[in-house]
């Protein structure tokens, strides 16, 4: 998320930010929204705010999973499960069901954009 605003230069704040946690992201760059209300650009994040994916323009959630994983893409926000990219070499499981996302935010630049 972060290389991709630094890329488009948001003005997420007055000042620069190069990086932030998931929890900070929420707390305070978005408004909180309800699932209902989810559109393109909007955020998704995990109940404890240690993880976040963005909405697609499609409608489909992406999310950068961890690095056996890489960029996973779900069809809906209610599906999060992700599947390795090594299948089962390493011990690893071939697919995994994460934590399922309950908070969403809308970035404040966005509140009165696409309405």
């Amino acid at each position: 998320f972060w290389a991709a605003e630094n890329e488009v230069e948001l003005p997420l704040a007055s000042y620069d930010v190069d990086d932030s946690t998931a929890a900070a992201l929420y707390n305070q760059y978005c408004i909180p929204i309800k699932k209902s209300e989810l559109r393109p650009l909007d955020l998704v994040f995990n109940a404890a705010l240690t993880h976040m994916a963005v909405v697609g323009r499609d409608g489909k959630i992406y999310e950068a999973a961890g690095s056996d994983i890489g960029v996973v893409v779900n069809n809906s926000v209610d599906d999060r499960i992700v599947q390795s990219i090594y299948g089962k070499k390493y011990g690893t499981a071939e697919k995994y069901r994460k934590d399922p996302w309950t908070k969403f935010g809308r970035l404040k630049i966005y509140e009165n954009i696409l309405d």
